[in-house]
């Protein structure tokens, strides 16, 4: 190595700086005549050996580069296909949930209109069990798909993107799928009450099924009953197949107008042998009527005066029922077959347990509602109070044209979720959808990831959001 390169090696390593190199090379070429090197000749042949090494160490790079994404890209394809797998076995766990709850509802409608048998308790408690199983595993598998999830978001964002459309669309079309087993399956309900009612060799005019039995004979007759209303405080309802229709009139009683049908082998007195199948009581502070006899088919039209009711209790398995101007501390329906229509109803709580069927709510005031459906949509507009929602399978649309406080829960599995809220409201809301997506159109709002706000003025109402659905989207607008 010669004096020269020497310097240069002490340079790169940066032992010494360029000026002092430059005067050790002027030095030297003062001792040593063979070698004269002018400071530029020098600077040239260290720029090009720095350039040399700049190649080398970019080639190094390059290599090591290449394989290092090598490795991520495998690595993120194993967190990839966990995380389809967790998400697939997901929908899969919530589809056989949601199925074992038809059938335990199935049963427990049975239970309301007989005795069950051995077989039927036994399946009732394997039912129960495997549900407790089930909702033990979705939480399990929830808790690992939010892991991967975040393990994923650890990636670029273009991975993140390619990797949760293509994961999206793929758990989105098992969804959809089990949501349209859940309806297949509250739709086999009619077949199943159907089957039921062939065994009492009644017909039993099924909502959209017609039954005929030529050994069968039908009676049909209509039927008025009149009860004194001012000590009825409270009215329970029940029936099993037909339709209710309760609203108010201008005078003091309580009016119960009946089109019946009965079923049976032999022609028998008419009002008599339907009063020994069914009971109209108004005896007490209560009025009952309870027609859940499978020989009775009944048209009921209930006419109550315009006062405040403690309590309305309708529970129907086969039909629909509409409310109409009606008042009440607390309105409680539970519908197993059949759409729900309530209209300017003035209440404090309103409870809703529907299995399969609509429901829609419009131009009333009622302070709280909590809301469970298996099967149906809900479209609530107009005054809109507290409210909890919780569906597996149905859209939820609501209007809010009040700017009142409110709590809004609303929650489904398969189905989107629509709420329009008055322009000058605060807000605070989380939206999140695993396998849909959020849109907004709101005026002046932050978003924060989930969390949505608005801040008008410290004189406004806050309204309250939490909305959450497994694989619809969620609109939410002024």
């Amino acid at each position: 190595m010669t004096e020269k390169e020497r310097i240069i090696e002490l340079v790169k390593n940066n032992v010494i700086s360029m000026d002092e190199a430059l005067q050790l090379l002027e030095a030297a070429a003062k001792n040593d005549h063979q070698a004269q090197v002018t400071s530029n000749e020098f600077i040239e042949e260290y720029k090009n050996a720095q350039k040399d090494i700049e190649e080398k160490v970019e080639a190094s790079q390059l290599i090591q580069t290449s394989a290092t994404d090598e490795q991520e890209e495998q690595a993120q394809q194993v967190i990839q296909e966990k995380f389809e797998q967790a998400s697939e076995e997901l929908a899969k766990k919530q589809e056989a949930l949601v199925i074992a709850k038809q059938r335990l509802r199935e049963i427990e409608i049975f239970a309301e209109l007989d005795d069950l048998t051995e077989d039927m308790k036994t399946q009732q408690a394997n039912l129960m069990a495997k549900i407790d199983h089930l909702e033990a595993e979705i939480e399990e598998l929830s808790i690992e798909i939010d892991i991967k999830r975040q393990e994923m978001r650890q990636n670029t964002q273009s991975q993140i993107k390619r990797m949760v459309e293509d994961t999206t669309e793929q758990v989105t079309k098992v969804a959809k799928n089990f949501g349209e087993e859940a309806k297949k399956e509250g739709k086999n309900l009619q077949k199943t009450i159907m089957g039921y009612v062939k065994d009492w060799a009644s017909n039993f005019d099924m909502k959209e099924f017609n039954v005929n039995v030529p050994w069968v004979k039908s009676q049909s007759f209509a039927h008025q009953y009149q009860f004194e209303a001012t000590d009825i405080d409270k009215i329970e309802v029940k029936i099993l197949n037909g339709n209710i229709k309760v609203e108010t009139h201008p005078k003091d009683n309580i009016i119960v107008d009946l089109d019946i049908v009965l079923y049976g082998k032999e022609e028998v007195d008419n009002i008599a042998a339907f009063e020994s199948l069914s009971t109209i009581d108004g005896a007490t502070d209560k009025l009952i009527i309870n027609m859940m006899n499978p020989r009775v088919a009944v048209e009921t039209l209930l006419k109550v005066p315009s006062k405040v009711f403690s309590e309305l209790f309708i529970d129907t398995i086969n039909g629909d029922v509409d409310l109409k101007d009606l008042k009440a501390k607390e309105v409680k329906l539970s519908s197993k077959n059949g759409d729900n229509e309530v209209a300017n109803i003035t209440a404090d709580l309103l409870v809703y347990d529907g299995y399969n069927g609509d429901f829609k709510i419009k131009a009333s005031e009622i302070n709280d509602i909590d809301y469970h459906v298996l099967n149906g949509n809900l479209r609530y507009v107009d005054q809109v109070g507290n409210l909890k929602v919780d569906a597996v399978n149905g859209d939820i649309v609501i209007t809010k044209t009040n700017s009142e406080s409110s709590i809004i829960n609303a929650k489904t599995l398969s189905g989107d979720i629509k709420i329009a809220v008055p322009q000058m409201t605060n807000l605070e809301i989380e939206a999140e959808s695993t396998y849909g997506e959020v849109h907004h159109r709101l005026n002046n709002v932050n978003q924060t990831g989930s969390h949505i706000g608005r801040q008008v003025d410290g004189e406004h109402d806050l309204i309250k959001l939490t909305i959450a659905s497994t694989s619809g989207n969620i609109y939410l607008k002024d």
